[in-house]
């Protein structure tokens, strides 16, 4: 029984320093893309960035999430980054008026394209296209860093499959 409970303590400790290295990388990720994006950025968008990346990459451990289409895959990361935009727009924006983005600017033709300002469509369509990278980064680090099995596809081969439905 003590060895089964030492396998089960090693077992937790390496998937946290694994979720933790991929929580890291993710959101860091996530702050030099919004640098380039918007020329500036904040710190709760690295744990915002850091949990959505964990998080996909979790579910692409998970033969369910791995083999779908990727444009399936695609659609379920963006509904993740919502929830998680949401949550921390609602936390950092709304309620500690600390006014890191506000998205009521999107409309067309009078109808808004965004949900209290916090998640809107145009950007779910940008996460849309950053999700396969971020599957495909997952993968690469837990081969790399992890010696975890490799899938053995290019990010080249992830985005031709979005593109022609694969």
């Amino acid at each position: 029984m003590k060895q089964f409970k030492k396998h089960i303590i090693l077992f937790y400790k390496k998937f946290i320093q694994k979720e933790l290295i991929v929580f890291i990388i993710m959101g860091s990720l996530y702050l030099t893309i919004e640098c380039f994006w918007k020329f500036e950025t904040q710190l709760p968008l690295f744990f915002c960035g850091g949990v959505v990346g964990m998080i996909i990459d979790l579910l692409n451990e998970n033969p369910k999430y791995y083999n779908l289409k990727v444009y399936q895959q695609s659609l379920i990361g963006v509904l993740v980054v919502w929830i998680f935009e949401f949550i921390t727009g609602y936390i950092f924006n709304i309620r500690l008026g600390m006014n890191l983005w506000d998205y009521s600017r999107f409309t067309y033709n009078g109808i808004p394209l965004h949900f209290m300002g916090q998640i809107s469509i145009p950007y779910g369509l940008l996460f849309f296209m950053l999700v396969p990278f971020v599957t495909w980064l997952g993968d690469e680090l837990r081969y790399r860093l992890f010696n975890q099995e490799a899938r053995n596809y290019s990010v080249f081969e992830i985005y031709k499959g979005l593109f022609i439905g694969k």
